[in-house]
């Protein structure tokens, strides 16, 4: 295999697979103790779940990546949970996102209305739909706008927030609006409120797996991939950390959305700094760009890997079907049904803070499961003969340590932070006041990934009765067109 990827390569890479500014806003809740936050979040999930993800992606480079790891480790039935729940998380991800675009776009219109849910609500399935019709006609058209907005929605926000906050506070000598003391930067976690955010927190730096799923291409992988990812955890860590502490010297904790946080910085920092409103205008386009193009480019991956680790005969045939663009249309219809139907159900929630912090809540629970399976393979995979066969040159491939205790030890400390964060999921946040709203958050963070992954191991289980008995042949949906 050619090596073509360099350093560069692998943290541009990395940078575009994890960075992501809607976690600013959520991590700057917890106020001046967001700093310290961010940091247990890297040291104890981030760098292990990357280190893991690197050493398996080169050993293993087949396509399928995650579920092809957990496949070899657990059998094909978990490897098919994995890619379900992949697309699964997806379902919470994308109406979460598009809040974010609908609420931070509301600046360019009326701020007034980023609190509105009636605006909201037909405001994200409007665009929802526009941007799933968008995607029968492919990718291609949506790649260019989508890496664009990435570079000039992501980090030129996030650069002038980081300016203009610290100028506030250390420039025009402006108050801070958190007051930042030694206790204040400790993370309060008898807060239970706390507790919730911080699995959001580590959500927000999830994505290494998917450019260490190139190792094999890596030029001096051993080498390149450790310092790669070193590199980008200490970098997006620190953009993260000042990014989210610019916004707590502007605005204090307990007035910053989950959903509209870093807007409303900035809305504070024009007024503050006298700047006119085409000011507040512009980072609202440019932020609401970024939403809209991660969407356009990543609302088939999903449902692409999903189909292409299946076996035939898994998925209903009627959602296998694609037009001449090769877009499986009837599935992206589908995923627009369930997706509009989780957008229409939050509805019934308080707040428009409340809807975006429970639609993160679930993204975060379901998209870290499958994290818990990979480090669980990983461990496994160790045991079944330091993850390939006895004889075999491991030259070519990068591993966390020649030491399997401390390999292992590593990968233990990212399945039990992957425990802690899904069990803090089911704490509410402060936007849950009474009963019922409580009621309804446990409803939805617990019986919503039980159900879908009973779903998904069923539809499995259904598969294997049918192979038995000789029904169906075993190949994947893709490979069958």
């Amino acid at each position: 295999m050619k090596k073509s990827l360099t350093f560069k390569d692998m943290v541009l890479m990395t940078m575009t697979a994890i960075l992501g500014l809607r976690w600013v806003a959520v991590s700057a809740k917890y106020g001046a103790s967001c700093a310290v936050l961010w940091g247990i979040a890297a040291l104890l999930f981030f760098i292990p779940s990357a280190l893991v993800a690197a050493e398996l992606g080169g050993k293993y480079p087949e396509q399928g990546g995650l579920s092809v790891w957990v496949t070899k480790a657990y059998g094909e039935k978990m490897g098919f949970l994995v890619s379900w729940l992949n697309w699964v998380s997806k379902l919470f991800f994308y109406p979460g996102f598009v809040t974010y675009a609908a609420v931070t776009f509301a600046y360019v219109i009326d701020p007034s209305l980023a609190n509105n849910k009636l605006y909201n609500l037909f405001m994200v399935l409007g665009i929802f739909w526009f941007i799933t019709i968008w995607s029968f006609r492919g990718t291609g058209n949506s790649k260019i706008f989508a890496v664009i907005g990435g570079l000039v929605g992501s980090v030129l926000p996030a650069l002038l927030i980081i300016i203009l906050g610290y100028a506030s506070a250390f420039v025009l000598k402006r108050p801070l609006a958190t007051p930042y003391t030694l206790q204040g930067m400790i993370p309060d976690f008898s807060n239970i409120a706390n507790l919730a955010l911080l699995s959001s927190v580590m959500f927000g730096l999830t994505g290494a797996e998917v450019t260490a799923a190139f190792a094999g291409e890596v030029e001096d992988a051993k080498k390149t991939i450790p310092k790669a990812i070193i590199f980008c955890a200490i970098f997006i860590t620190i953009l993260y950390i000042l990014c989210s502490s610019a916004i707590t010297f502007v605005v204090s904790p307990e007035k910053i959305g989950a959903a509209n946080g870093l807007i409303e910085a900035f809305r504070l920092i024009t007024e503050q700094f006298g700047i006119g409103q085409w000011f507040l205008t512009l980072m609202a386009i440019l932020m609401t760009i970024e939403a809209l193009g991660g969407v356009s480019l990543y609302i088939m991956s999903p449902i692409t890997m999903l189909f292409e680790t299946s076996k035939n005969g898994v998925l209903p045939p009627f959602l296998t079907k694609t037009n001449k663009n090769g877009v499986p249309i009837n599935a992206l219809l589908v995923q627009g049904i369930g997706i509009s139907i989780v957008i229409i159900v939050t509805t019934l929630l308080p707040t428009v803070n409340a809807i975006y912090s429970i639609l993160i809540i679930m993204t975060a629970i379901t998209g870290l499961i499958p994290y818990l399976l990979m480090f669980a393979s990983y461990i496994r995979l160790k045991k079944m003969e330091k993850l390939q066969a006895k004889g075999e040159s491991t030259e070519e491939f990068y591993e966390i340590s020649k030491s399997k205790q401390f390999s292992t030890f590593v990968s233990i400390v990212g399945l039990i932070s992957v425990i802690f964060g899904i069990v803090t999921s089911f704490f509410p946040p402060s936007d849950y006041t009474t009963t019922g709203q409580i009621a309804f958050f446990e409803l939805l963070s617990i019986g919503g990934p039980i159900l879908l992954s009973w779903i998904g191991w069923r539809m499995f289980s259904k598969y294997e009765q049918r192979r038995d008995k000789g029904k169906i042949q075993s190949k994947n949906n893709f490979a069958s067109k």
